[in-house]
């Protein structure tokens, strides 16, 4: 069952790429199913109470993220400035809402930062190779990306569990 589970949410996942690089949009449709596939996957790792916890605190990060960019372009611009759709795409803005049911808060963090990094890394290579300075950047195909090789080396690996923080804090401990 587990690995069913997990084949369905690398196919949606894999989906998001598609769709993201190809028509730079997402069908809907896949943020509810693989909304629903996460929970099932959290509830089976941490139970139904420890999911919420983590899924609230990542959430509540996001929301302070958001505010945080929207506070910035506003001032920046000197109006108020909604970044959604015009910095930052509903589909990337939804992904990380399903991501945030994928991950502990401190894990979550270490995912969100890096991911953001490589994302960034990737599409400055892109735009510097291209000379295309108007290029957007598939957030939600990076993330995406990303979200599938932690889940594939997650799957091949008995020490590393998404929802417990213990790992990256030992490490992080160790820096």
């Amino acid at each position: 069952m587990h690995t069913l589970l997990m084949i369905a949410i690398l196919t949606a996942l894999s989906f998001i790429i598609y769709q993201d690089f190809k028509f730079r949009a997402v069908s809907w449709v896949v943020f509810p199913i693989l909304f629903m596939l996460a929970v099932i996957n959290g509830v089976q790792y941490v139970g139904t109470a420890e999911l919420m916890r983590s899924s609230l605190i990542n959430i509540g990060f996001v929301v302070a993220i958001f505010i945080s960019l929207t506070i910035y372009f506003s001032i920046k611009n000197r109006s108020f400035t909604n970044i959604i759709d015009n910095q930052i795409g509903v589909a990337d803005l939804l992904l990380l809402l399903v991501i945030c049911t994928v991950f502990s808060p401190v894990n979550f963090l270490i995912y969100y930062v890096s991911s953001l990094f490589l994302i960034t890394l990737v599409s400055a290579g892109y735009i510097i190779l291209k000379q295309n300075t108007k290029a957007e950047i598939p957030l939600a195909a990076g993330f995406s990306a990303t979200l599938i090789c932690i889940l594939v080396f997650q799957m091949s690996s008995v020490d590393v569990n998404l929802y417990d923080d213990m790992l990256a804090l030992q490490v992080l401990n160790k820096l």
